[in-house]
């Protein structure tokens, strides 16, 4: 068995037929009427979730190419977004730069129930590419 550091054990080698989870309850004295106040994040597990994941990358020239390098599954910008409109959001992640959001913007109604909306509190909307996809 392996403690990790919020004191919750984990055995090793476990087969189960449901997805576990894991509920984390804390304190943090604000209030979440005031949107200054929203607390969002993102976790990465040091073994990940056990599914690859497929991203979607907007961007142009150079983050284009660093994009696909990095291992996204589809690039593209005006292309992409008529793509999405259409129907086709199976994508896990989409991950895009600043510049190119007022494109994204446009399909916001698309992907923002779905919960694809790149954010940057996410780390969705990013100049780093790279690091974003992988």
């Amino acid at each position: 068995m392996k403690t990790i550091g919020i004191g919750i054990d984990i055995v090793d080698n476990k087969r189960i037929k449901f997805d576990e989870t894991l509920e984390i309850s804390m304190n943090l004295g604000i209030d979440p009427r005031h949107a200054d106040q929203m607390v969002r994040g993102v976790i990465s597990l040091p073994n990940g979730n056990g599914k690859s994941m497929k991203v979607a990358v907007f961007a142009k020239d150079k983050k284009a190419e660093e994009a696909k390098v990095a291992g996204a599954d589809v690039v593209g910008a005006e292309d992409l977004a008529d793509d999405m409109q259409k129907g086709n959001l199976n994508y896990d992640r989409i991950v895009a730069t600043p510049d190119m959001m007022g494109i994204v913007g446009r399909i916001g109604k698309t992907l923002g129930p779905k919960g694809l909306m790149p954010n940057p509190k996410l780390g969705t909307v990013t100049t780093d590419v790279k690091a974003a996809v992988e």
